[in-house]
């Protein structure tokens, strides 16, 4: 895939059409160039691409254009842009020292754009790459966060208070520095996520104990 990231590729509408495939040819290209964990294939990417994965085969983003999670397709389609424009940049020699000028084609979209975060996380190491992995990831999803808001009101309830919960629960992983090199993460979301679209009940309460049992380790660490 040659995804443009310039002009109107950025709108909302065009994010959300993303097919299953140009999203995980993405995913799979930015981590196997820059894994930065040098054990296995996609480094610390691996559980980012497990998660995508979930959403593709719980139904949240599906290949037909009106199916699946019009937010969970906008709010990963705003990742790919930033793990495509950062491969576009690296592809050009683009420096950070260079970002005023490169801000300035996605001015009217971006006001602090993610993908100089994915960049720096590009130049880490085995020191910071953990940590700059969470910065680059969690940067990208209160951008998208913030423009997808609206998208959550097409939701079902249940599914709603899931959304809210996954994002409470990123930010618990972030906080606890999480590895997303190793199958922690794709472990519990196989064992407490839902397997379909949307939510059910009781795969709600199923995932709340994950929350509680987090939330328990994280004050336990603090």
């Amino acid at each position: 895939m040659e995804f443009q990231t310039t002009g109107n590729n950025f709108k909302i509408e065009n994010l959300i059409a993303l097919t299953p495939n140009e999203r995980l040819e993405t995913f799979y290209k930015f981590f196997e160039m820059f894994p930065i964990y040098n054990e296995g294939q996609y480094g610390y990417g691996l559980a980012l691409i497990q998660f995508l994965q979930w959403e593709i085969s719980s139904g949240r983003i599906t290949h037909e254009l009106e199916g699946g999670s019009p937010w969970f397709r906008a709010v990963n389609g705003f990742m790919v842009f930033d793990l495509q424009k950062t491969l576009n940049l690296s592809n050009s020699n683009f420096e950070l020292s260079d970002s005023n000028n490169a801000f300035e084609e996605d001015k009217s979209a971006l006001d602090q754009p993610p993908f100089l975060i994915w960049q720096a996380y590009t130049r880490s190491d085995l020191n910071s790459g953990q940590q700059m992995l969470w910065k680059a990831h969690q940067a990208s999803i209160h951008f998208a966060l913030k423009r997808c808001n609206p998208l959550i009101q097409k939701e079902t309830k249940p599914e709603q208070e899931f959304i809210n919960t996954v994002v409470e629960l990123l930010e618990i992983n972030t906080r606890a520095k999480t590895p997303t090199y190793s199958n922690l993460l794709g472990t519990q979301v196989k064992k407490y996520y839902p397997i379909n679209y949307p939510i059910s009940i009781k795969e709600l309460n199923n995932l709340m104990q994950l929350k509680e049992k987090l939330d328990l380790k994280f004050n336990q660490l603090n």
